[in-house]
């Protein structure tokens, strides 16, 4: 449809399928469509991620996503929001769900005990495993490789929530205790402070990856639009 500015009546009046637009309205248009020029030019300035960057970003995003499901799962079921060592009883008995895969990942690498504190165990459980890893892995527990994927993806979030001296103290191996939130109870102030980072931490991530995102469509569609 034709757009007619306050100066063009006449012709509006001889097309009458032409829009009506005032002097204000017609500025703001203009100012719309500078907006949003500048905002395009703002979107191609991020720069675009590398295959690591967004395996660590997605990681950090994905344990912000999960924090924020358990609370919310919490007080729908109780009507009140968690106390820190409630939340934190949730997290290890959810990890002890898979132990099994833990423990065959440790082995695999030829870790010992304690896998959730091993630096080097956290660092591979946060990223894709190899096809030899994953076979080995899911071998070892008895289960598909599938399964082993799928299970430590679940395991590595739970264990981002979980500060490593927390889990040194307690262990998986405590996590079926009926008391294990009164243990946790010394361990609050640590786990309050880990959710805040991963609240600081998730949120940074997120924006980083829609950004960056963002520039990868503004550059396609200039690329098409042959600009």
């Amino acid at each position: 449809m034709a757009i007619a500015t306050g100066e063009q009546i006449g012709v509006a009046e001889t097309f009458p399928g032409t829009l009506m637009v005032d002097e204000g309205q017609e500025l703001a248009l203009h100012e719309g469509a500078d907006t949003m020029r500048v905002y395009l030019q703002s979107a191609s300035q991020h720069p675009l991620l590398t295959k690591d960057e967004e395996v660590e970003l997605g990681c950090a995003a994905g344990v912000r996503i999960l924090l924020k499901e358990l609370r919310s799962g919490f007080l729908e079921e109780r009507g009140r929001p968690p106390r820190p060592a409630e939340l934190g009883a949730i997290v290890f008995r959810d990890l002890r769900q898979h132990a099994a895969r833990i423990e065959a990942l440790a082995e695999t690498m030829g870790a010992g005990h304690d896998a959730g504190v091993v630096p080097e165990i956290r660092r591979t459980i946060d990223r894709p495993l190899d096809n030899d890893m994953k076979a080995s892995v899911a071998e070892r527990a008895g289960i598909s490789e599938e399964e082993a994927a799928t299970g430590l993806a679940k395991a590595s979030k739970l264990l981002g929530l979980l500060p490593a001296s927390v889990v040194e103290r307690v262990g998986l191996s405590d996590a079926d205790r009926d008391d294990l939130e009164s243990l946790l109870e010394d361990s609050e102030t640590e786990l309050s402070r880990r959710w805040a980072e991963v609240e600081r931490e998730g949120a940074a991530a997120m924006e980083r990856l829609v950004n960056s995102n963002l520039r990868l469509v503004v550059s396609v569609a200039k690329k098409y639009g042959g600009r």
